[in-house]
């Protein structure tokens, strides 16, 4: 299989990004029509933000509406929890593990020893959730939603189950550049590292929310010296660069674009940590 040769800009944080100065060939100029609010309306950026400073404003602080519209598709999608990772506990008469004292205390000899075990150990303790968030520009926010909620289901049910979960937040797409420079460009910065808790308000406002690819992640691009062609190149919305692929990578995002897709796909995923 032929390699692609990609220009990929790596980010470890939102603040990072958020910090990302234009290179010299780009000018406010060349940028005012593509982001301007008078030529988007506000399901364009998502969040009701009708221009740039207000998107990168509610990255920054969080939104919480879109909190409530994942926490809604949370209650009302059926799913089957992954196989936990944490330890069983077991209580039984028979010696080996540790004595509760408590138990012995309480008479509850039958429970006075204790066991702890892994429920699972054929699963990756680490897990990265690559989510696409390509999208051409008739794309509108009402869609693409639906690829941050179901990250941040996921998200929420791998954790609870015992995993470290990483979340990554990626533009790809080619013909983005005039010139006869590399023809893949993608752009992608951790929205949720492992070492990060899970904080949903701030994931709802990257992966949830449509003006993050459109304003933050355009703002990291904007620090390649090169001309960018007027048709903002050809989005590739169902491929992951393959420095972002592997045995513990979760991506297809791009396939989410409705609540139903959306269960279809979040359900498809948990099952390969159903064991």
């Amino acid at each position: 299989m032929k390699t692609i040769e990609v220009q990929h800009l790596k980010y470890d944080s939102v603040d990072e990004l958020l910090k990302a100065k234009s290179a010299p060939i780009h000018t406010d100029a060349d940028r005012k029509c593509w982001y301007n609010a008078s030529y988007h309306d506000k399901d364009w950026f998502g969040g009701d933000c009708s221009n740039q400073t207000q998107v990168k404003n509610l990255v920054k602080k969080g939104w919480s509406k879109g909190v409530d519209a994942i926490s809604n598709f949370a209650n009302d999608i059926k799913i089957k929890a992954p196989t936990s990772r944490k330890r069983k506990v077991t209580r039984n008469n028979r010696p080996g593990g540790a004595l509760d004292v408590h138990a012995i205390n309480a008479g509850r000899l039958s429970k006075m020893w204790v066991k702890r075990t892994r429920q699972n150990r054929r699963a990756p303790k680490s897990i990265t959730l690559a989510v696409n968030v390509t999208a051409h520009c008739g794309r509108r926010q009402s869609e693409l939603f639906w690829r941050g909620a179901s990250a941040l289901r996921l998200a929420d049910e791998l954790t609870k189950a015992g995993y470290n979960v990483q979340v990554i937040a990626f533009y790809y797409s080619t013909g983005l550049f005039t010139d006869d420079g590399v023809d893949h460009t993608a752009i992608s910065v951790k929205v949720k590292p492992f070492e990060a808790p899970l904080e949903l308000n701030n994931l709802a406002s990257t992966v949830g929310l449509a003006g993050f690819n459109r304003v933050v992640l355009w703002q990291g691009l904007d620090t390649i010296n090169r001309p960018i062609s007027g048709g903002r190149g050809r989005p590739l919305e169902s491929k992951t660069p393959t420095d972002l692929q592997g045995d513990m990578v979760v991506d297809g995002f791009g396939s989410c674009d409705s609540k139903a897709s959306a269960e279809s796909f979040v359900a498809s995923v948990l099952d390969r940590f159903n064991f």
